[in-house]
């Protein structure tokens, strides 16, 4: 990405940064511009505090880069097949809670009943209508997302034990929360006070809509199939989450506080180590 080598600041990446995704989707529509807040956060943040390792300096702009090119993606979907945004999502199940609660554990168990349809990790990545389950091998989008994790359990291998997440296996829904820079990644795989201060206080209803119709896309294949949905994240913005799904059934998951904060520790410790 040569023209962001030649910016001064994180800052001056906003514009770069767009045209790379416009050039590499051949699309310009991204939608909302609410975005545009987080994204200018996240770059402000990076100039103030950036403390990134080589990888670090390499992974961020591609990460941004990806988010946006999901974004032109999704919209371009949305003009081609307007319904899309008909599709109900009715009393969507979300397991929440502290981080380290078991939670997970339980959204393996759950995902496993056949009446209901989940987030995998790599539709989370690259968000499109899920294709029926014998052509994932042959997709591209499936074999990046498995490359992907290859690489981040290879840089970073104590991860693997911690949380341990595969491409065709249920996931949280921090991938499509990153699509409008509003989501704990931001914040978790490098020190960012400046960014976390905005985000913390931030309205997240916009971010929530486009949730909604990210889940509309992948799930338009099956639209009748209720959805079951698990991120701790939600729970600090429940308020938000439940203006868009008003209808959704929350199981709230408990551990010893002190516990869960010396494991999480773990896995954040896992995810600084990278960049």
């Amino acid at each position: 990405m040569i023209r962001l080598q030649k910016c001064e600041k994180y800052i001056d990446w906003l514009e770069p940064l767009h045209d790379i995704a416009k050039e590499e989707t051949g699309l310009s529509d991204f939608g909302d511009s609410s975005y545009l807040t987080g994204l200018k956060v996240i770059l402000e943040s990076l100039d103030k505090e950036c403390d990134l390792n080589e990888l670090g300096k390499y992974a961020a702009p591609m990460k941004l880069t990806h988010m946006l090119k999901q974004r032109l993606l999704a919209e371009q979907a949305f003009k081609d097949k307007p319904e899309l945004l008909d599709v109900e999502i009715k009393k969507p199940i979300l397991i929440t809670g502290m981080v380290r609660t078991g939670s997970t554990a339980l959204h393996y168990l759950m995902a496993r009943d056949p009446n209901r349809q989940h987030l995998e990790y790599w539709l989370g990545e690259n968000p499109q209508p899920r294709p029926a389950r014998d052509t994932w091998d042959s997709n591209e989008n499936f074999q990046n997302s498995k490359n992907n994790l290859e690489m981040m359990y290879e840089v970073s291998p104590n991860l693997k034990a911690i949380h341990f997440m595969a491409a065709d296996w249920p996931e949280e829904c921090g991938h499509l929360m990153a699509q409008t820079f509003t989501d704990d990644y931001w914040q978790c795989g490098r020190r960012a006070p400046h960014y976390n201060e905005w985000y913390e206080t931030a309205d997240l209803v916009p971010t929530y809509t486009q949730h909604k119709k990210l889940l509309q896309l992948i799930g338009s294949n099956e639209p009748d199939k209720p959805w079951l949905l698990k991120y701790p994240v939600h729970m600090k913005h429940l308020k938000s989450f439940l203006t868009v799904y008003p209808d959704a059934q929350v199981i709230w998951t408990h551990r010893d506080p002190a516990v869960v904060m010396s494991s999480y520790v773990s896995l954040i410790e896992g995810f600084r180590s990278i960049s």
